[in-house]
């Protein structure tokens, strides 16, 4: 497994929308209601999970390097680093 940083916000989205389709499925009470147990829980360890970095704090950083680089190129990084990457 590789250490790729996602979007906390696109994975809770995901497993809600593993607890709609669940809502959909015709199986006993119980195994849905454990199911659904399962989903929260994987929910809350997302939610607590550290934030891998903060996107300030290195935009802040990448600034300390004014004299180091032409400034075109620091405003270049620092775009790349707002929108979270390069698809």
């Amino acid at each position: 497994m590789s250490d790729d940083l996602i979007s906390r916000k696109v994975l809770l989205d995901e497993l809600s929308s593993l607890r709609i389709e669940l809502n959909g499925i015709s199986c006993r009470k119980e195994f849905k209601k454990t199911v659904k147990e399962a989903l929260d829980c994987a929910k809350h360890v997302v939610e607590d999970q550290p934030t891998a970095f903060c996107k300030e704090m290195v935009i802040k950083k990448i600034k300390d390097y004014r004299d180091l680089a032409p400034s075109w190129v620091l405003r270049e990084i620092c775009d790349i680093v707002e929108k979270g990457g390069i698809e």
